[in-house]
């Protein structure tokens, strides 16, 4: 797991080269979960505001922390006690408002029974969408199959994988598992910028192939391995 955690946020010029720079540094890491000090955010370098906290968390941190300027903007003291992932320091007097530690979840499961047609997240995430169809954001998938002793069947006379219409049919029912790699892309434009000229964005496929793309759409994988008895048509 990879955990990032960045000193002191100051004033506006900070905010503004946090959002410019974390969210694609953060992919580009393979980064978990970020850690922020923000309790010199606000436009004035002292304290941090509602608006503030809200538009960190839009760009992918998680929590922020605070120190002895935590209460430098009055409404802070209220806003604390209903945002967990805003921490005062943990040393302060227990009748302080909000919360000095907290234990968080780094990313939001999908929830969906056998059958059903739609799922549900478990916990909130501003890049996951409730009520909808998880296959609605699929962008791609790729498959590679495995016999008993995990070796692929592939055919290096025809670089073909074994279908019921190529030579290699009979290997249909040799297949014991499949890796299945599933990519999908966000609702909303993510990145600010197209990607530069010359310089795709990419997507990591299984062995080494790769999806390259130059728009503003974030794109993820997951990788799924299916075991199965017997796979193919007599």
């Amino acid at each position: 797991m990879k955990i990032l955690f960045l000193g002191d946020i100051v004033g506006e010029s900070g905010c503004l080269a946090v959002k410019k720079y974390l969210p694609e540094k953060i992919l580009e890491k393979e980064i978990d979960f970020v850690i922020v000090n923000g309790e010199n955010a606000a436009k004035e370098g002292t304290g941090i505001t509602e608006e503030i906290t809200n538009n960190l968390f839009d760009i992918g941190i998680d929590v922020i922390t605070t120190g002895n300027h935590v209460w430098d903007q009055k409404e802070t003291a209220t806003h604390i006690e209903k945002e967990n992932r805003l921490l005062r320091p943990e040393n302060l007097t227990q009748v302080s408002p909000g919360k000095g530690f907290g234990i968080y979840k780094t990313k939001k499961s999908w929830i969906q029974k056998v059958g059903a047609t739609t799922g549900d997240w478990v916990s909130d995430c501003s890049e996951c969408y409730q009520g909808e169809l998880i296959r609605d954001h699929l962008y791609d998938m790729e498959f590679i199959v495995f016999d008993g002793e995990g070796r692929k069947l592939y055919n290096t006379s025809t670089n073909t994988y074994p279908t019921p219409e190529n030579a290699s049919r009979k290997d249909l029912y040799n297949i014991r598992a499949i890796d299945v790699r599933l990519t999908f892309r966000s609702k909303k434009e993510f990145f600010r910028k197209d990607a530069p000229a010359g310089k795709p964005r990419f997507v990591k496929g299984l062995g080494d192939r790769s999806r390259l793309f130059t728009d503003k759409y974030l794109r993820d994988s997951i990788v799924v391995t299916v075991h199965t008895r017997n796979l193919g048509t007599r």
